[in-house]
């Protein structure tokens, strides 16, 4: 039984030297880097100044743009019916050209807008922009009477 025990954990010559390689690396490598900090150079104080003008600039620059941006979408709420309003009064309620053609489109088919709520079913009007514009919605009577003169007629038929 000792005979097992020594064939198992006994090393050969070539595997002691190994062992003692790898056991020197892994001092090493846990001895050197607490001796690193004595080749690092003093940290010298870096001047920001420049660096803090030419991010002020920016923000400045950002700013403009902004004002500029908050010009050009120059917006005035009215009250308006969407069956009748006109591209420049699209425009001057804050929709952008795509969306007025969307809308444009959809009246050319034949769609109108029966209650306030068609017209947030336009594909284009977001959700907050809807919630923007439907206190100023106001949809002709006609439209609406319509509008559930044609659903009662499809009811009883």
């Amino acid at each position: 039984m000792s005979n097992f025990f020594k064939e198992y954990f006994s090393f050969s010559r070539t595997e002691k030297n190994g062992i003692l390689v790898l056991l020197i690396i892994i001092i090493l490598l846990l001895i050197i880097p607490k001796f690193l900090y004595l080749t690092q150079k003093e940290e010298s104080n870096y001047d920001y100044s420049e660096f803090s003008k030419q991010i002020d600039e920016f923000e400045n620059s950002l700013k403009r743009n902004n004002k500029s941006l908050k010009n050009k979408h120059n917006e005035t709420l009215f009250y308006f019916d969407p069956n009748n309003t006109t591209n420049k009064q699209w425009k001057q309620l804050g929709l952008s050209q795509k969306q007025i053609k969307i809308i444009n489109n959809y009246t050319a088919k034949g769609g109108k807008f029966y209650k306030k709520k068609d017209f947030k079913k336009i594909y284009g009007i977001s959700t907050k922009l809807y919630r923007k514009l439907r206190p100023y919605i106001i949809i002709n009577s006609t439209n609406e009477e319509a509008y559930y003169s044609d659903k009662n007629q499809k009811k009883e038929t």
